[in-house]
């Protein structure tokens, strides 16, 4: 296991950490869509620690991301096998994971494939496929990082995730993003690749560990009908659907509501 001391760095496969701290049971985070697979710092760390360290007190939170150098024609069968050494690293029994997004999409494989390693799972934001606009917007981004135009890769995921918000902003927001890109998109774009050829459907039933599916009504990434069939696919999992809410909704509500499917309520 890493040292606490040590906030962020890789485990022995090369899948990069984020200790957000909590000396209770090891709560495991596997977060969305990112650029850059090397530990996290800056804004993307600040973002996981204001996202997930709520659950600090009661959990010992570890947030992971894959390991960069990811091997063409990796599918999410692959990284879920290295999320769950890592998690193996870092555990000594099952875990409760909490996926987020892509993170999510990993977590239903890791869950079906390894559930010794889950003990409860929280699906954030995410269903047994990919629905048409996200899959068009993700393969768009994959496109434009993978020629060097970070800016307008990320605007083209931003514009599905803050659809409320005006377009110069979106477009600083990708521009501010964009100064932390690496130089290579091979990763992003393999992960995306990943996601794109997940068709889960037949296999929710595999998984076996208690499941909350969560997220918002207006998810452009997932619609209704995808979380609805996943939360129906997997034998005893619940479905908590925010009306009006878009992809990865947090805040009050979901803090509540993660609580206390946690709990066992």
């Amino acid at each position: 296991m890493p040292e606490r001391a040590r906030s962020s760095g890789q485990l022995a496969n090369g899948v990069v950490y984020q200790h957000l701290g909590g000396d209770g049971p090891p709560l495991i985070v596997l977060q969305g869509l990112v650029a850059d697979h090397r530990p996290p710092r800056g804004l993307v760390a600040r973002m996981a620690r204001a996202l997930y360290g709520y659950l600090c007190p009661r959990y010992s939170v570890y947030v992971l991301t894959p390991r960069p150098g990811i091997p063409a024609g990796y599918g999410m069968g692959d990284l879920a096998a290295d999320h769950a050494a890592a998690i193996a690293e870092l555990a000594e029994g099952p875990v409760v994971l909490l996926g987020t997004s892509t993170g999510g999409t990993i977590a239903q494989h890791l869950a079906a494939g390894h559930p010794e390693r889950v003990r409860r799972l929280v699906l954030h934001a995410t269903g047994h496929t990919l629905g048409e606009r996200g899959r068009r917007a993700q393969r768009r981004s994959a496109e434009l990082a993978l020629a060097g135009r970070w800016r307008e890769a990320h605007e083209e995921i931003m514009a599905l995730v803050l659809p409320h918000m005006p377009r110069p902003l979106v477009q600083l927001t990708a521009a501010v993003m964009a100064r932390s890109s690496p130089a290579s998109a091979s990763d992003y774009a393999r992960v995306i690749a990943a996601e794109d050829a997940h068709a889960f459907l037949p296999r929710l039933g595999e998984i076996r560990a208690p499941t909350l599916v969560i997220d918002g009504l207006a998810d452009p990434f997932f619609s209704e009908a995808i979380l609805r069939e996943t939360a129906a696919g997997i034998p005893g999992a619940h479905a908590v659907l925010y009306p009006g809410q878009g992809h990865a909704p947090g805040g009050r509500a979901f803090r509540r509501d993660v609580g206390a499917f946690l709990e066992g309520r």
